[in-house]
């Protein structure tokens, strides 16, 4: 009974490689196969890992530090009549 199980699987695998690698023209060797195989199979693995969505974490910088105002300038009650 592995026998079998062991042939379908084989079966299957087989089956999804066909749909991923065809050659269309030509009369390449084993060798070329198995090189173009290996360049696929490189370059698949070699993929960018996926770009970061969450927001910036901006709490800690130290630019942030600089860039304070204060709440009760002198400043600030003489701009507020104007608007």
């Amino acid at each position: 009974m592995s026998e079998n199980t062991t042939e379908a699987i084989d079966a299957q695998a087989v089956q999804e490689v066909q749909a991923a690698v065809r050659v269309v023209k030509g009369n390449p060797s084993d060798q070329e196969i198995a090189a173009l195989v290996t360049v696929l199979a490189a370059a698949a693995g070699s993929s960018a890992p996926p770009a970061d969505t969450r927001p910036r974490e901006l709490w800690g910088t130290p630019a942030s530090m600089h860039r304070t105002f204060g709440p009760f300038s002198p400043y600030s009650y003489a701009a507020s009549q104007r608007y």
